[in-house]
């Protein structure tokens, strides 16, 4: 049985010719901050580094997992921050998986002191493969005994079943030393992702994903060479795709080398998760755990979603570290 949920999640999603995909969005996504605007590009003066794992609803056997690796790094000469980004999601134990490699590029205007603006830009290369074999279809289900092994679906599999696309991002993201505010627009060629040999005409690209996001840091005890410092960090996350809106409020935490953080995402029809997250900062990168406790009706059946992600600061490896006037302590 949940083989065949897995398959119509796949099916539903992916393969319906009226039928949208959504991107991925990461419960952590100040530690994921290519993936949630370009213009994050360049977020420190030295290497910047991360890691991200993510298990969404693993009681129906790991039906979403996704990995994301990505680099940046700002120079002051150029103005300009560059990044590269692989992401890789798994659907429904291998059905469908979607990876991709984007390049991210950003610049800084700086009005004085205090008020900074960056315009950020990415494309991306991505690649969508299904697994045919994997596929159960209602001519292989009994309505008494369910899925029968060894029967053949009458279903014509597709003549392609690798499709290779190319993406175009772009966001901006204006801030100074206690609040940030930008908007990013992904998707903006709406690319195609299917597998079915239709006509152009036919075709439904993937929709483009606005977001708007924001957020103020309250500095409790400053940073310094002896110490990581303290701060509370309110923010606000709103994504929309086609109909599907969710907004994200919560608060971020950093007491010296300890983090913590709540949040509440909403769907606008429905409550969807609290999501409570605990890390470590250790000299050089910190570690943060996230779990997403789903509140909506699916609570007692999905298991909930897991985050890990490992962000490496090579900042903190300069003789003197490097002070920034700015309100982005959470996203490095």
């Amino acid at each position: 049985m949940k083989q065949i949920i897995i398959t119509s999640f796949a099916l539903l999603c992916f393969f319906c010719k009226q039928s949208f995909a959504q991107d991925l969005v990461f419960s952590q996504y100040y530690n994921a901050s290519l993936t949630l605007n370009p213009a994050f590009a360049g977020n420190t003066d030295y290497p910047h580094l991360n890691l991200n794992y993510r298990n969404q609803w693993p009681s129906f056997d790991n039906t979403f997992l996704s990995y994301m690796a990505s680099y940046d790094q700002y120079f002051h000469n150029a103005k300009s921050g560059i990044g590269l980004m692989l992401l890789s999601d798994n659907l429904g134990d291998g059905i469908l998986l979607n990876n991709s490699v984007s390049l991210n590029y950003s610049y800084k205007i700086e009005f004085n002191r205090d008020w900074q603006l960056k315009i950020g830009l990415s494309s991306s290369l991505g690649q969508t493969r299904i697994d045919w074999t994997k596929l159960i279809f209602e001519d292989q289900i009994d309505r008494l005994d369910g899925y029968i092994p060894g029967v053949n679906s009458v279903e014509i599999p597709s003549a392609n079943p690798n499709n290779i696309y190319f993406n175009v991002n772009t966001g901006v993201l204006l801030y100074n030393n206690t609040w940030y505010a930008g908007v990013s627009f992904f998707n903006l060629n709406s690319p195609y992702q299917g597998f079915f040999e239709d006509s152009n005409v036919n075709r439904i690209g993937l929709p483009i994903r606005y977001s708007l996001h924001g957020g103020y840091q309250f500095v409790l005890e400053e940073e310094n060479k002896n110490r990581y410092g303290t701060f509370i960090s309110p923010n606000l996350l709103v994504t929309a795709q086609t109909n599907y809106v969710q907004i994200t409020p919560g608060v971020a935490v950093q007491y010296q080398r300890i983090l913590g953080g709540l949040w509440y995402r909403h769907a606008f029809t429905n409550p969807d998760a609290l999501i409570f997250s605990a890390g470590f900062l250790f000299d050089i990168f910190k570690v943060t755990y996230s779990y997403d406790l789903t509140i909506s009706k699916l609570s007692s059946n999905t298991g909930g979603s897991h985050e890990l992600s490992m962000v490496f600061n090579l900042t903190n490896l300069a003789p003197e570290r490097s002070k920034l006037n700015d309100c982005l302590k959470l996203f490095r």
